[in-house]
């Protein structure tokens, strides 16, 4: 079952980056909302990417306050049952978005679902016990790099947001971890 696209909004961290998040905007579906979080409070980079993208809003911080800030801050103007992060260098393929969108449609009650990354090594231990879920395409981790982030948005608040005490390394492995206190699901 395809669930409809405009149930995600796709969010990006910026610090000075326009050249970079341009390369990800156009490999999105020009139908799907874009949250742009600028850490750099660039003004020309809100007017250039909001006049260019229908679909894009830029928020602009008034500081720079780390990736995992950025991020909460699109998670709460997220309007829609999910919420999609990409770091702005990472290189996601045209249907990553859709296959997203159908995982979270076959997967019971999930907080975060990432796609698989390629060239990360992943260890043993990012793996949960019970390695399998519903569909066994779909892989229980206890663990998921923190580069592209599927978002269930009700499961995640429930979970609280990440750590903004994080600035950039380890925010996701943080949030891992919460999930996991709280016996909620992520997968891959």
């Amino acid at each position: 079952m395809l669930m409809n696209k405009f149930e995600v909004t796709i969010i990006m961290v910026s610090f000075y980056s326009q050249n970079l998040i341009e390369k990800v905007i156009d490999l999105i579906d020009k139908e799907i909302t874009i949250i742009v979080v600028e850490n750099s409070n660039s003004v020309q980079c809100k007017e250039f990417l909001e006049n260019k993208y229908s679909n894009v809003q830029v928020i602009l911080s008034e500081e720079n306050l780390g990736n995992g800030a950025g991020i909460n801050i699109g998670l709460r103007n997220t309007n829609t049952k999910y919420a999609f992060y990409i770091d702005i260098d990472t290189e996601i393929y045209k249907d990553t978005i859709k296959n997203l969108i159908d995982a979270a449609a076959k997967i019971d009650n999930f907080t975060i679902i990432a796609p698989l990354v390629e060239n990360y090594n992943y260890k043993k231990t990012d793996y949960h016990e019970d390695v399998k879920s519903n569909s066994s395409n779909h892989k229980r981790m206890q663990f998921v790099p923190g580069c592209a982030m599927f978002f269930n948005i009700k499961n995640v608040k429930q979970v609280g947001f990440f750590d903004e005490n994080f600035f950039l390394f380890f925010e996701e492995t943080d949030l891992c971890m919460k999930v996991k206190k709280r016996n909620e699901k992520v997968y891959m």
